[in-house]
């Protein structure tokens, strides 16, 4: 398939010109190959906005550095006049009439779309959970799982300034992200060797650590954090 081949731009065309549930877009996506660059296919990753439609959000970076929010129907529209302006790198529409076709069943879809069936904040968490996790135990790359979970908190409306009080996997996330930003720091810092071994391999028994708890359900991780602080 397109996805376990890496072919994004296939991607980006099959989800602005084919809307789906965004459980459907997530199965999808986790079939991209797991070392391939965040950047690459992160303006297809799913979003959480409260009240949306089945089919998911879109969020978008522009060159000014501002993210842009677009429901399925305005994420076409965008590409569409991206393509008008001659901006974007393959046809979104053959032609105007296939334009048209794709906009009017856009409008039906939605119309018969219920809010009510959207995916939760929690299950979209546990995709970027588990997608970070397998990258790690996959590739071993720190950087990825760090961009992967950095791309969730703006995804799922964390700010980490401010910390969570999310003790399901939305907490899970941000302590993960946490972490990945210390251990490349620290990664960087070893590269210029500014760290002892000893230190860098406490800090990755650390990240290995918090890499099983993030794992874990909640009723297993709290008696796992008590024998770790006693151990």
């Amino acid at each position: 398939s397109a996805a376990s081949r890496g072919e994004i731009d296939a991607l980006t065309l099959l989800f602005a010109r084919h809307p789906m549930p965004i459980q459907t877009r997530m199965k999808i996506l986790d079939l991209i190959p797991l070392d391939t660059e965040i950047s690459r296919y992160e303006h297809l990753l799913p979003c959480f906005v409260q009240g949306s439609s089945s089919d998911g959000n879109f969020l978008l970076k522009a060159e000014n550095h501002h993210s842009y929010c677009f429901d399925a129907l305005q994420l076409f529209s965008h590409y569409c006049a991206m393509q008008q302006e001659e901006q974007f790198p393959f046809e979104v529409f053959v032609d105007e009439l296939d334009k048209d076709y794709l906009l009017s069943n856009y409008r039906c879809r939605d119309q018969g779309c219920d809010a009510n069936q959207s995916i939760s904040r929690e299950e979209i968490s546990l995709w970027y959970l588990r997608r970070a996790i397998d990258i790690h135990n996959r590739t071993g790359l720190i950087l990825l799982v760090r961009q992967l979970t950095e791309s969730a908190l703006s995804r799922l409306s964390v700010q980490i300034l401010r910390g969570t009080e999310d003790n399901g996997a939305v907490g899970h996330v941000v302590y993960l992200y946490a972490c990945a930003e210390l251990l490349n720091h620290i990664l960087v810092d070893k590269m210029k060797e500014s760290f002892s071994f000893d230190f860098w391999t406490a800090t990755r028994e650390l990240f290995t650590t918090v890499l099983e708890f993030c794992s874990m359900e909640l009723s297993t991780a709290v008696p796992f954090i008590l024998e770790s602080s006693n151990s």
